[in-house]
């Protein structure tokens, strides 16, 4: 069975949960992919400020 989690946040918490999991991915392993996904929440980031 499948969980689906939602919540309300606004654009602080947000980016906070996506460099949570940037994090969480490169305790784990530094790959590509994770690089990518950290760069494009630091583009997030920028343009969210």
């Amino acid at each position: 069975m499948m969980r689906v989690f939602l919540w309300k946040t606004d654009k602080k918490g947000t980016l906070w949960y996506y460099r949570s999991v940037v994090n969480a991915f490169r305790e784990r392993k530094v790959t590509p992919i994770v690089e990518e996904l950290k760069e494009v929440v630091k583009q997030l980031e920028t343009v969210a400020n």
